[in-house]
């Protein structure tokens, strides 16, 4: 990131995981999630959701949100001031999907492992744990989540491409991701909202796998077979669903 009134002073608190965000989130869309939650804070605006107003910040949609971004309203780097407010006030740290600041499209894999044992965490992250190795061979960014699941990481130019390359990982490894995959955090009429590093949840905290070292894979070169691409009038149920819940959110 670029600091352009200087290197603020709560950076120097935390100088080796705050280089490493630095590098992470530089070209990416952080906002702030409510204290303890995965809400954005825009959320908080309607007293429907049973927030506190103040939550909010003062934004009402994510519209709002983006706006104060793009005129650095808030500050010359908006993520410096998501993570101190992190920090200095216990927010959480939210990452919106979809098109990022360098113009490439980030799409999420979600992995809510434990499905797979009737909604024990405890049985995920141990399942998780024995599969670190087949996780860094996605070789992408991902996110350990505190419910014992993962985020991956791709920018790509279609979901047909995302889709592609966890089906081709799945048949080296002989482990169905598809299967064990939730939610594709994709580009919807809204941009879709994950919890990232260093959030906390429930007491569970969020973590980069192997440090975040690896960057996130640019997936838009993955051959897609005919068959499995989504035809011209076929929608895709996830994008669709993102988009009637973060509509909903916005009302």
């Amino acid at each position: 990131m670029i600091y352009p009134l200087g290197r603020p002073d709560w950076l120097r608190h935390n100088a080796v995981s705050f280089s490493i965000w630095d590098r992470i989130y530089n070209n990416l869309y952080l906002v702030p999630l409510i204290p303890g939650t995965k809400q954005p804070v825009y959320t908080a605006s309607n007293p429907k959701n049973g927030f506190d107003r103040k939550l909010s910040l003062g934004f009402k949609t994510q519209a709002d949100w983006l706006l104060a971004d793009s005129k650095k309203i808030l500050t010359p780097n908006t993520n410096a001031w998501v993570l101190n407010k992190w920090w200095r006030d216990g927010f959480n740290v939210g990452l919106l999907t979809g098109r990022q600041r360098d113009g490439r499209v980030l799409y999420v894999q979600d992995f809510d492992l434990k499905n797979m044992f009737g909604g024990s965490i405890a049985g995920a992250r141990e399942w998780r744990k024995a599969h670190i190795r087949e996780l860094k061979g996605f070789g992408t960014l991902a996110t350990l989540t505190a419910s014992g699941g993962v985020h991956l990481f791709f920018y790509s130019n279609s979901l047909d491409a995302v889709n592609a390359c966890v089906r081709r990982r799945s048949g080296e490894q002989g482990l169905d991701w598809l299967d064990a995959r939730d939610l594709t955090r994709a580009e919807a009429e809204f941009k879709e909202v994950i919890v990232v590093p260093p959030s906390t949840f429930e007491g569970r905290r969020y973590n980069f796998l192997d440090s975040g070292r690896t960057p996130i894979l640019d997936v838009s070169g993955e051959p897609v077979a005919e068959d499995l691409k989504l035809g011209p009038k076929e929608s895709d149920p996830v994008a669709d669903f993102l988009s009637f819940s973060d509509s909903r959110r916005k009302l």
